[in-house]
């Protein structure tokens, strides 16, 4: 009997094993979760200008831009200013006795090769506007004082244009201030 219960029990024995299973996958580890680096953003644009929106219709029926004239005397001659109380000129008339010169100004930085008009009833005359370096910026044009276009300035019914390239054009009224600064020059 020995001889069949050994054999037996090496059977029974050997069912009982669990196969040894040989794991190749290294053990799970958890990796800390890092958060990932921020993408850097471009700097938003800047908002586009607003589109100019010029006047239309025939000049002589463009709203009056809002603001007065003002005449002053300083030590290089008179100048007449456009523009609201409190603000910076929308516009200047200056008569330069020293170069016996008037220039004529308008707020805004002009573009290369702009070109300012002045219209009147009765004429109109274009001119190379150049920046005068202020700050605030003006495009600027120099006058003679004997030019035909300030004999229109004088006698236009009632206002005039003034057109520069890259800005609103506006119509002005013509006043006393206007016109003697224009006699303070010739």
């Amino acid at each position: 009997m020995k001889k069949i219960i050994a054999p037996s029990i090496i059977i029974a024995l050997s069912s009982c094993s669990v196969p040894e299973t040989k794991n190749t996958a290294p053990p799970a580890q958890t990796v800390p979760q890092v958060a990932p680096e921020p993408v850097a953003q471009p700097a938003p644009a800047k908002p586009a200008a607003p589109a100019i929106v010029q006047p239309t219709g025939d000049w002589i029926e463009w709203p009056i831009t809002q603001g007065d004239w003002v005449y002053r005397q300083d030590s290089r001659g008179s100048i007449a200013l456009f523009g609201n109380p409190g603000q910076d000129a929308l516009l200047t008339l200056r008569c330069d006795k020293n170069e016996s010169k008037l220039y004529f100004s308008r707020a805004g930085n002009p573009q290369n090769g702009a070109k300012m008009t002045i219209r009147t009833s009765h004429t109109l005359k274009s001119y190379a506007a150049s920046p005068t370096g202020a700050t605030p910026s003006y495009a600027a044009i120099a006058i003679d004082p004997s030019d035909g276009i300030l004999d229109a300035l004088v006698y236009t019914r009632g206002r005039f244009a003034v057109e520069t390239d890259g800005m609103l054009s506006v119509a002005v009224p013509s006043w006393a201030e206007v016109v003697h600064v224009i006699e303070d020059c010739r």
